[in-house]
């Protein structure tokens, strides 16, 4: 804790109290321990500016809970954006994602075409790299220029067939930071399922022993699902942990029940974890503590 307070008075020149230190880190600590126990292992990072006569950016981190919901880690309110170093150089080894609508932003801007920007998202949500570099040839056909544009991009930033399974996660939009500019597009994990059952129907599940199965329609094989492992050759149900169409209908011919087969970071133990943890409120200004120092200093306010 010393060594804690100390870097705390030396890079924001102030002179809090020990008490106050320890509070406040143990606050923090208590949002990291409950996206490590309740949350999904992705992490979202965006900005907005302030819309007020303070002009000013607001940056913050969150997580996804049980309900598909954001889960608040960090905030920070900045004069100005800047990225002195990358979270590739922070973190070199994780796995990081764009944003594929800040990316078709720029896309488009060079490339007018709406069906090859159509491809662009055809590729991004892509669960098989087989189905994503079909979608690439496409491109290329059409526009050689735009193909070397979106070749640039490593495609595990951006397209769905090459995203780790680890998190459970696979959006390609920042979804949960959009939050805060107004926009949102997440499906909670139940409206999923229900969505995926809803197409299963046009499956037969054929058997193959210790839980294998071959998925087809109309005697076409679709798929290979594998019950115990919990994955599917689509990809999706290994990407979300959410059992897919083919899953599904796998499962009904075994009359098993679904949620047994949605990964444990939906279930309601998960969300109890993710906000078992006290948050203090904060008392009447007149009851804080006088600690003799001038008062803060509003922001410079912009005409």
């Amino acid at each position: 804790m010393s060594d804690f307070l100390g870097q705390v008075r030396k890079d924001f020149v102030v002179q809090p109290y020990r008490t106050q230190v320890y509070r406040a880190k143990l606050m923090a600590g208590e949002l990291v321990e409950g996206w490590l126990h309740g949350c999904r292992k992705i992490i979202g990072l965006d900005a907005c500016h302030v819309k007020s006569y303070h002009k000013a950016q607001l940056l913050w981190a969150v997580g996804i809970d049980a309900d598909n919901g954001y889960y608040p880690i960090a905030y920070a309110v900045v004069e100005k954006e800047c990225h002195v170093e990358s979270i590739g150089d922070i973190w070199p080894t994780c796995e990081h994602r764009f944003c594929v609508r800040h990316m078709y932003a720029s896309f488009k801007k060079k490339f007018k075409d709406d069906i090859i920007r159509g491809k662009l998202w055809k590729a991004a949500r892509s669960t098989k790299i087989e189905d994503f570099q079909t979608c690439m040839a496409e491109i290329k056909e059409l526009n050689e220029n735009a193909w070397k544009w979106l070749n640039g991009i490593s495609p595990s930033q951006w397209s769905k067939s090459f995203f780790s399974v680890h998190s459970k996660c696979d959006m390609t939009l920042n979804n949960l930071c959009e939050i805060v500019n107004g926009d949102r597009e997440v499906l909670e994990a139940r409206k999923v399922l229900d969505l995926e059952a809803k197409k299963s129907g046009n499956f037969v599940a054929h058997w193959g022993g210790q839980g294998h199965y071959q998925v087809s329609i109309n005697q076409t094989p679709i798929a290979m699902v594998n019950l115990k492992g919990k994955n599917c050759t689509c990809r999706k149900w290994n990407l979300t942990g959410i059992p897919c169409q083919h899953a599904i209908a796998a499962i009904y011919s075994e009359c098993e029940d679904l949620m047994k087969y949605v990964d444990i970071c939906y279930h309601k133990e998960s969300q109890m974890k993710c906000y078992g943890d006290v948050m203090y409120g904060i008392n009447m200004e007149k009851y804080w503590t006088k600690t003799g120092r001038p008062p803060l200093i509003p922001p410079r306010t912009v005409k």
